[in-house]
This record gives C-alpha cells, sequence and structure tokens, in this order.
C-alpha cells in the first residue's frame, strides 16, 4: 500500500506541474493554513485536539490495544517489542504523512472540478480512487496495483483484529466457565467458529458503516467508546494503586455509559445539522464533462442555526482523553466514598517506579 501511495504522490504532483502548484492551489483555497491554537474543545482541529486528544488516541491505540499487546508477545525479549514499537512510529508517521500529502493532491488536481459536486463521488471516501484512475488510467495494471495494496493492508488489519477477538473469547468467555480443560481440536474449531461470526459480522456492518460518514473520523468516533474506558482502567492501575478492583469496574462503566452518550448524540447532531463543520470552496468551472448540477461554485452557508453547546460537540479528537478522564475520576471518587485497597499489598512490577 505504502508503494502504491507513493507512485500516487510521484505521478500526480508530475500532472499538475509540480510541487509548488500543489502548495499554491492550496494555499489559495485556505486549506494550507498557520495551525489553530484557539482553546475552544468544539473546534474540529485545533493545534490542542491534535497534540492531546489525537495523543491519548495513539497512545491507547498502541499500549494497551488487544492487537498491539499481542504483537509485542509474540517477540522474544522487552527490547525488542521496544524496537518494534520505533519503527511502527517512524513507519506509522511517514504513511500518515503520504496520506496528508495526496489530500493536497487530490484538491490540486480537482480544484477547478469537484467531483463530490458533480457527482462523480458519492463520498469524500471515493476521491482517492478517483485520483488514482485520473492518474494510472492510461497505465494497464497500475490502478489494479493500488487496490491490491489497500486490500493487502486492511486484510492485514482486519485477520489481525478477528484473531485477537477470537482469543478474548477464548481466555475471558469461555475458558472461566468450563469445568474441564478444552481439547485442542475444541479450541481450534471454537477459534475458526468465532472468526468467521465476527467476520460475517464485519462484513454487514460496512452497509452502516458507509452511511455515517468518513472512515477516519468514524473510527476516532467509535473506537474511544471503550478505547478510553479502558485506558483509563490501565492509568488507574499503574498510578492510582490504592484504587481497588470494583472502584475502578464502577468507573469504567460510568466512563463507557459516559463515551457511548457522547458519540451517539454526537452522530445523532451531525445527522440532524446540528454540528455542521464549515467547508473550504470547491468549483466547478472547469469540468470537462457534463452532470446535472448547475452550480459552478460551491461553499457551504456562513450562517447556520444555534444550538447551545454541550459534551457532545466537542471535537471528536478528544474522545479518547474523555473517556479516560470519565473513568478514571469517577473511580477515584469511588475509591474515596467505599474504602481504598492496601497499596502495600499489591505486586510493585504492576505499579509506576516513580509512586
Amino acid at each position: 500500500m505504502v508503494g502504491a501511495l507513493i507512485l500516487i504522490v510521484i505521478k500526480g504532483t508530475a500532472d499538475i506541474g509540480g510541487l509548488s502548484v500543489l502548495i499554491e492551489r492550496n494555499v489559495a483555497s485556505g486549506r494550507i493554513e498557520p495551525p489553530n491554537f484557539s482553546l475552544d474543545p468544539t473546534e474540529r482541529t485545533t493545534i490542542w485536539a491534535i497534540f492531546f486528544g489525537g495523543g491519548s488516541f495513539w497512545v491507547a491505540k498502541n499500549a494497551i490495544h488487544q492487537m498491539m499487546i499481542q504483537r509485542y508477545l509474540s517477540l522474544p525479549t522487552f527490547r525488542d517489542a521496544q524496537k518494534s514499537l520505533v519503527v511502527f512510529t517512524i513507519g506509522i508517521t511517514f504513511l500518515m504523512s503520504i496520506c496528508f500529502y495526496n489530500g493536497l493532491l487530490i484538491y490540486a488536481t480537482f480544484h477547478d472540478c469537484d467531483p463530490l459536486t458533480t457527482k462523480l463521488a458519492r463520498a469524500k471516501d471515493q476521491l482517492l480512487p478517483i485520483l488514482v484512475m485520473k492518474v494510472f488510467g492510461d497505465y494497464p495494471g497500475l490502478a489494479g496495483l493500488f487496490i491490491s495494496g489497500i486490500f493487502s493492508a486492511s486484510l492485514s488489519s482486519l485477520s489481525t483484529g478477528l484473531n485477537s477477538l477470537a482469543a478474548i473469547v477464548l481466555e475471558d468467555f469461555v475458558k472461566p466457565f468450563t469445568k474441564n480443560p478444552l481439547t485442542e481440536r475444541q479450541t481450534r474449531y471454537l477459534m475458526r467458529g468465532t472468526v468467521l461470526v465476527f467476520g460475517v459480522i464485519a462484513v454487514v456492518l460496512v452497509l452502516v458503516v458507509e452511511k455515517l460518514g468518513t472512515v477516519l473520523q468514524l473510527s476516532m468516533s467509535l473506537v474511544p467508546i471503550s478505547l478510553g474506558p479502558l485506558l483509563g482502567m490501565f492509568l488507574m492501575g499503574m498510578l492510582l494503586p490504592w484504587i481497588d478492583a470494583k472502584c475502578a469496574f464502577a468507573g469504567a462503566c460510568t466512563g463507557l455509559t459516559t463515551m457511548a452518550y457522547v458519540v451517539i448524540r454526537a452522530q445523532i447532531a451531525i445527522a440532524s445539522k446540528e454540528i455542521v463543520h464549515p467547508t473550504k470552496p470547491v468549483s466547478t468551472a472547469g469540468c470537462t464533462y457534463h452532470f446535472d448540477n448547475v452550480t459552478t461554485v460551491y461553499q457551504d452557508p456562513m450562517i447556520h442555526e444555534e444550538f447551545d453547546k454541550s459534551i457532545h460537540h466537542v471535537s471528536f479528537l478528544f474522545y479518547t482523553l474523555i473517556g479516560v478522564c470519565s473513568t478514571a475520576i469517577p473511580g477515584l471518587l469511588y475509591a474515596c466514598c467505599f474504602g481504598k485497597q492496601d497499596v502495600s499489598q499489591l505486586n510493585p512490577l504492576v505499579v509506576a517506579p516513580f509512586l
């Protein structure tokens, strides 16, 4: 997939006239702009939302996520796990940079003929495939190379996720309730059946996901429902060791409920136009094909109906951080109300060494 994206960067940039043209068109349309240092948490992308909100999301994804933990444990030593995390960080930073560049390249290529306005694309997630066809349409096999790259990356992540779910079902929901140990054959069939069931569910949910907006915002909105409280529980265990298991679990339930409300309420608000994110201007003045929309320039109206700000108006980048706070703070309060556990009885290896 990385190779396919790099090919798009090189060929697409050359087709529009070079890097200077890309920068000029994006600066002129306001798509390259100075960092937003606003302290308003309801603004979609501020520098604080990216560093603190996005940072907490990536900490949770890399430190406590089941798929990452399985990969760490598959390595022979702790030092190897650290090295793999460094390599992953470098790789994901490089990949994200290419993706950001491709976003700028999409606008620079279609700056005078917006595919969304002309209905050539039905969703924003279709813009990159359209760019691929425009850039590589005359080269047999290159468009297929991009598709194969996307499929290989997707199936890699999907297979890891399904394997993790099967392991969780086996270890947490089956083994604790079986009187006799499962045989190797029973374990094998159970895990295969679990993977099959979750795989079918994942395929069916594709029909729902495509109606809920862009993949990036959706993933960073739905995943923190559980990821935020989970990170909160781990932080309580490491940094607040006097909180016992019952209080930590109660805090996690509070955080899970809070996050479910925030995310679901936000999705409802987006669907009802209560939350409207301003968009940059686009044009169809340079289109060389016929389309039904007669409007040549489109821009969101500057005036929208005003609504009282609530917690669900907060930027989706803060969701993981909200989940952590709505778990750790109630857990601490529950411990203060119902009693603390004796820290001296704990294994020092599970507590932060500086405490």
